[in-house]
């Protein structure tokens, strides 16, 4: 290897099959490399391949060309074009790389299982976590016939406990903890199985042996372990829906519907399921009321927004996030911030193009959407994140607040909320919480305290 490896970075390259639970900064990659050096499997001869989000690979892809590695990157390739990758032999002085999303899983799975590849690493492995999808199924299936797997990511269990067992069945080669699947798990370590969504709640022996397992299976390291410092100033701004604009919100969640108000004589439009009315009761806290044909209107967020970039914070660097296209293209355009916006529809060169520009200060406000930023970008010339509008994962938030951290240097990084008050804006604010303490607690050291039967009573 090129570069000198950390003390941590070594300790994990003598392992087995491994999770690697490192934050953002610490050099997953590097360390995967590592690891795979320390197996032979860098030699000529092997077969590597390599998942992750597509917009990952590139990093991926940087990583490789740093340690002359070879590779091929197939995420822009067509489907034939991958098809026909995938039945290349190895090579004869070095492993050769493949370099794939996680949709080919699924779409080029028996193409895969035919490669015969002596390793496998799964990169942001949170996208298994899922037991029902078909991507999750597929990757512990492949997981049986792959000797050396590998699985990354920087917070195992953004959801919960109860999605380190997808992960840690690829890992171990088909199932975790002495349960075939996740359902026999489920049973096992929790104390009403048969209940919905986040009822799933682990017994205190279950919670105990899941984490101490994971911890003895894993290899944790958080920056403030590692000695890398960083500080996080965090700020809310809190204002209030308007006039008929709360009263529509307030009908809205009593009754699932919404008055059309683009028809001079409204007309009704009913949601069957409740997902929906929360879909446009979350739009409707940041101005975007395009749902059912109502216009969008100035809400105090757009306002607080201004006037936080063009003065408050007028000589810093800003990242503004967004969970809304509509509202990430009203506030980018001209009326407004008249900045950079990458949304979904920004191809792959002008999101590399307007993050240079970015990191290269030549403009000083950015808009971004939360899904479409959250992996494999660096954004650290950033001071400040301003996050308009919420998604409910925690994986979302966390990755895109990682986007900005740059641990060489002193100064802090200010993080914004802009939160609508009694609206359910709140209720996300409050769960991204709770949930950022209970994914911490599970990679915090384990306490040396012994669980008796009386304290398992639930």
């Amino acid at each position: 290897m090129k570069k000198t490896p950390r003390k941590y970075q070594k300790q994990v390259s003598k392992k087995g099959n491994i999770y690697i639970a490192f934050e953002m900064r610490l050099g997953k990659s590097f360390s995967t490399l590592l690891w795979l050096e320390n197996k032979d499997l860098l030699a000529g001869g092997r077969k590597i391949l390599i998942v992750s989000p597509g917009i990952v690979s590139l990093a991926w892809r940087n990583e490789l060309l740093e340690e002359d590695q070879i590779f091929y990157n197939m995420v822009p390739m067509t489907y034939e074009e991958r098809k026909n990758v995938l039945t290349l032999p190895a090579k004869k002085n070095k492993a050769l790389f493949f370099l794939v999303n996680y949709e080919s899983i699924y779409v080029l799975f028996k193409e895969i299982q035919k490669a015969k590849f002596d390793a496998i690493v799964l990169d942001e492995a949170t996208r298994i976590k899922s037991p029902k999808a078909q991507v999750t199924k597929r990757a512990i299936w492949l997981s049986r016939f792959i000797p050396y797997r590998l699985a990354l990511a920087g917070l195992p269990a953004p959801e919960g406990i109860a999605d380190l067992y997808c992960q840690m069945a690829f890992v171990n080669g088909g199932d975790w903890l002495g349960c075939a699947n996740y359902w026999e798990f489920r049973k096992t370590y929790f104390t009403n199985p048969d209940a919905r969504g986040f009822n799933w709640v682990p017994s205190l022996r279950g919670r105990k042996v899941i984490k101490e397992t994971f911890q003895r299976e894993a290899s944790v390291m958080t920056r403030k372990q590692a000695g890398l410092k960083e500080k996080k100033i965090y700020k809310v701004f809190s204002g209030k829906l308007q006039g008929t604009t709360k009263d529509v919100y307030d009908k809205m969640l009593e009754t699932w519907e919404t008055p059309n108000a683009n028809d001079s004589s409204p007309e009704e439009c009913f949601a069957k399921h409740s997902i929906v009315p929360l879909m446009w009761a979350r739009m409707f806290t940041g101005g975007n009321a395009l749902a059912c044909g109502f216009r969008l209107f100035m809400p105090w967020k757009l306002e607080k927004l201004l006037d936080l970039c063009n003065k408050e914070l007028k000589s810093e660097q800003i990242v503004v996030w967004f969970a809304f296209k509509e509202e990430a293209n009203t506030a980018a355009s001209k009326p407004y911030l008249n900045c950079p916006l990458i949304n979904g529809e920004t191809d792959k060169a002008e999101r590399v193009k307007i993050i240079n520009r970015f990191q290269k200060r030549k403009f000083r406000v950015l808009c971004i959407m939360e899904q479409v930023g959250k992996y494999g970008i660096k954004l650290d010339a950033a001071d400040t994140a301003i996050y308009y509008s919420n998604e409910h994962s925690l994986e979302a938030r966390a990755q895109s607040e990682d986007r900005i951290i740059s641990p060489g240097r002193k100064d802090a990084k200010l993080i914004i909320d802009l939160v609508t008050e009694d609206t359910i804006d709140e209720d996300i604010h409050r769960q991204l919480k709770r949930k950022k303490i209970n994914a911490k607690e599970i990679l915090s050291k384990i306490e040396k305290k012994k669980i008796t039967r009386d304290n398992d009573k639930h």
